[in-house]
């Protein structure tokens, strides 16, 4: 995630089923459909990602940091 954060995008949709293993167990990210650049200060709105997994201010409407609703969800998943 932090390397799609240091190239200005936002996944938007972490979740468990877009997480992947390869041969050597190497997590990768999949299903970038939902992902989207980065705006100023970090800012993205709308209300994309699956339930359970998306932060509060994503249901409220107003622009949100995309990073941190990107590690909301993997905190998440990690739970």
């Amino acid at each position: 995630m932090n390397y799609l954060h240091l190239k200005g995008l936002a996944h938007r949709d972490i979740k468990s089923s877009n997480l992947l293993f390869d041969e050597e167990f190497t997590l990768k990210i999949a299903d970038f459909g939902t992902a989207t650049k980065l705006g100023k200060k970090g800012e993205i709105s709308g209300q994309w990602g699956t339930e359970g997994y998306r932060s509060p201010e994503t249901y409220e409407g107003d622009p949100f940091d995309g990073i941190l609703a990107d590690y909301f969800a993997a905190a998440v998943v990690l739970f």
